[in-house]
Order: structure tokens, then sequence, then C-alpha cells
């Protein structure tokens, strides 16, 4: 993802701008999955959090 953000901000107008706002999207749907997964077998989210980035 860092090449697609150095890119988005070197050339504005590049489809890079449009691709690393739905990777960054993407990795945020990620993370509330995993917390939905956590609270559904009863683990707090930011205890999950923590050992998920671990």
């Amino acid at each position: 993802m860092a090449p697609l953000r150095r890119e988005a901000r070197q050339r504005p107008l590049s489809i890079a701008v449009p691709l690393r706002h739905l990777l960054e999207r993407r990795a945020e749907v990620a993370r509330v999955a995993v917390l939905l997964r956590g609270a559904a077998v009863g683990i707090a989210g930011d205890e999950l959090l923590d050992l998920v980035e671990a």
C-alpha cells in the first residue's frame, strides 16, 4: 500500500488515488470483520486488535 500512497501524493490525478482509497477501505473492512468475529465469541475489541496487530 505504501507505493500507492506515495504515487497518489506525487501524481494526484493518477489512478493511484482511487486505488489507494479502495485498499484503505478494504483494510478497514477487514479490521471490522475481525472485531465482529471476536465479539461473537466474547473477546473484547481492544484485546482482539492487540492480538491481531502483534
